[in-house]
């Protein structure tokens, strides 16, 4: 994405630079105090088609399943796992937004390095809904979250030329009562899956508003898979806005991860489309009880700055399996919600070995999460990292699939061993495998290609 700034623990900051060290409490509170979004449910469109992508290989894998015991009635804390515990220390990130004082002399970033050969698969559920559908069925266990997506309706809207509008707010009710809230990605669509509202209707009334003011109110048939709006006076933004949030696990167990991540954005800067103004957002999280629970970095386009928040970040504790996943993400929306681009392409890239604790009853869980990224117009690509289980795929996935996101994966580990793809991709499922620098830049390209 950039060059990275090397932040070391000792010297060099200035007085307008803030250590942020947040204690669990501090965190927790934050997660709480998250407005949470009602939404309800929808029907079935058409998928949006995958990406070309650069130098892939399609490959057919043909091994089982695993992972999937039927569990009880009651969903299963997670169990323990091998999450390696790493020498602790504080680790501080600079905190930097666009009206804060910067240093006085602004570091010189360090130059891209060659990435690190790192390959990633990539499923796109959307794109291959049937296949996804089978693999929700097919996973019995009682661990995770269940939401019925088999219903889906596509809303699609365009301006008076019929091109796709981005950012537009969409209010969807049925019998006067409003059910959910969503928002256009760049290609002008939506997804409204209406089973896990309980919000069924014959008809559902729809106003959809465009980023300029300009809006229409259409009412639409529950039997049709795709809800097509058009608002004549809307127009597109002229300069494409793109904000992106790195959302990682910072245990111990994803040391080879972090540094090769870092790594890799150091490649990748220098490839991103010139046309995009970027914002950068980091969460980096751990599990309550940790010397610190969360990282944050709010959004900026102070590259140096934010190359220098992620340097610091240093892999360590994580003595259970699980992690405080959610908390994380509810703290990455709002940084979305604090940011308030509504003309915007919002991605979370999360980065991760591990599924969150869905025994934290004192916070949303993500059944409200997911709604809450939909209607911000927020898409979650995750990028599971070696070591992720059956119920951690199971649930980046959902994350991905609901937010129109795709999950990656990867296929070799820092040194450039062969690891395992996940139990999921060796259903039988066809999925492309390439260069995780290229997977990334073809995903952020695609998502830029509507404006």
């Amino acid at each position: 994405f950039f060059g990275i700034l090397y932040l070391t623990a000792c010297g060099g900051k200035t007085a307008e630079e803030t250590r942020i060290v947040t204690e669990t409490v501090e965190v927790t509170r934050v997660v709480t105090e998250t407005e949470s979004i009602e939404i309800p449910a929808a029907e079935e469109p058409a998928a949006e088609e995958p990406a070309a992508e650069e130098a892939a290989e399609v490959v057919d894998s043909g091994q089982e399943a695993t992972g999937s015991e039927r569990g009880g009635d009651q969903i299963e804390p997670p169990g323990n796992g091998p999450k390696v515990e790493a020498p602790r220390q504080q680790t501080a990130v600079l905190a930097t937004t666009n009206d804060q004082p910067r240093a006085e002399t602004e570091p010189t970033p360090i130059p891209a390095t060659t990435a690190s050969p790192l390959t990633a698969g990539e499923i796109d559920d959307n794109a291959r809904r049937d296949e996804y559908l089978a693999y929700l069925a097919s996973y019995t266990a009682n661990d995770v979250v269940r939401l019925d997506v088999s219903q889906r309706h596509e809303l699609v809207v365009v301006d008076g030329a019929e091109r796709p509008l981005l950012g537009v707010e969409l209010i969807i009710q049925a019998n006067g009562q409003e059910i959910t809230r969503l928002k256009t990605g760049s290609n002008g669509r939506s997804a409204f899956y209406p089973r896990p509202f309980a919000a069924q209707a014959a008809t559902y009334t729809i106003t959809a508003t465009a980023a300029d003011g300009n809006s229409q109110t259409v009412s639409v048939n529950a039997s049709e898979a795709e809800w097509r709006i058009a608002i004549p006076a809307a127009s597109q933004p002229t300069t494409a806005q793109l904000n992106i949030l790195l959302l990682i696990d910072a245990t111990g167990s994803m040391a080879d991860e972090i540094d090769a991540l870092k790594s890799n954005i150091r490649a990748i800067a220098s490839q991103m489309p010139s046309q995009a103004n970027v914002q950068w957002s980091l969460v980096a999280y751990r599990d309550r009880g940790e010397p610190f629970a969360g990282q944050l970095f709010p959004f900026s386009d102070n590259l140096n700055a934010f190359a220098a928040a992620l340097d610091g970040v240093e892999a360590e504790g994580g003595g259970d399996y699980a992690e405080d996943v959610q908390g994380a993400l509810a703290l990455a929306l709002e940084q979305f919600v604090a940011q308030n681009g509504r003309q915007a392409v919002k991605l979370i890239f999360l980065v991760a070995d591990a599924p969150p604790h869905l025994d934290y009853t004192d916070q949303p869980s993500y059944a409200d999460l997911l709604p809450q990224a939909a209607a911000l117009g927020v898409k979650i690509y995750p990028l599971a990292s070696s070591g992720l289980d059956a119920q951690g795929e199971y649930i980046f996935r959902q994350w991905a699939q609901w937010t129109n996101g795709r999950f990656l994966f990867l296929t070799n580990d820092a040194n450039g061993s062969t690891s395992a793809a996940p139990s999921v991709t060796s259903s039988g499922a066809a999925y492309t495998v390439g260069n995780l620098d290229t997977l990334i830049l073809n995903i952020i390209r695609k998502e830029l290609s509507g404006l």
